[in-house]
């Protein structure tokens, strides 16, 4: 809601990025967005210089060629899961 109130104060690139985010989020199935909100959750728990870490990870991530992507996404995708902690 609080994006929808901001929206026309913002400028055309910035209202397109969010045009393109919520896209994304639309295309996502339910099980997808239930996974990106667990995820968020876990995120913000964790201690700033682990979620400063994190977000370094993220960065440098993005700036890889998009084929190096491509390839990561596609071997962590085939990865088993990881064993459950007891």
């Amino acid at each position: 809601m609080g994006i929808a109130k901001r929206y026309p104060a913002m400028g055309p690139a910035e209202q397109q990025r969010i045009q393109q985010q919520m896209g994304a989020w639309a295309r996502l199935t339910p099980d997808q967005r239930r996974l990106a909100r667990e995820q968020y959750k876990s995120l913000k728990q964790l201690p700033p210089e682990k979620r400063e870490q994190v977000q370094q990870k993220w960065q440098e991530y993005q700036q890889l060629p998009p084929e190096k992507r491509r390839e990561l996404a596609t071997r962590g995708a085939a990865a088993p899961p990881a064993p459950a902690k007891p």
